[in-house]
């Protein structure tokens, strides 16, 4: 019995752990969608979305991280599409969940270029 309280204590604070930091996952991406979508209705352009939003964590966060290799791999990649510079944020959060709500703020953005993309090449309306 006395071999037992310890063993069940240790799956205990174990599983505590295991949800603290699931809530701060849970948090951290929300705070990430809050400050992409902010940053890219005031700017309209997704480089600098990641740009400004890469400024507000400080050097040594995972999203910075992330969002910086981001912005290399659009001034530095053959292809220089969005889709594949915005990915680099999903190993951080690596929750299905959580990336299909960052995903979704991503595809909203990048169509978001698009249509603007398209209604400057679009021929004017009589």
């Amino acid at each position: 019995m006395i071999f037992f309280l310890p063993c069940i204590l240790l799956i205990g604070l174990s599983l505590l752990v295991a949800g603290i930091m699931r809530i701060q996952k849970r948090s951290r991406a929300k705070r990430y969608i809050t400050l992409f979508s902010e940053a890219f209705s005031k700017t309209g352009d997704i480089k600098q979305t990641m740009v400004q939003v890469a400024s507000c964590y400080r050097k040594r966060k995972k999203e910075r991280k992330a969002l910086e290799a981001g912005i290399y791999y659009l001034e530095h990649s053959l292809l220089r599409d969005y889709a594949s510079a915005l990915s680099y944020i999903y190993d951080v959060f690596d929750s299905s969940k959580l990336n299909r709500a960052i995903d979704k703020c991503h595809r909203q953005a990048i169509q978001s270029v698009q249509n603007q993309r398209r209604m400057l090449l679009a021929p004017p309306q009589k």
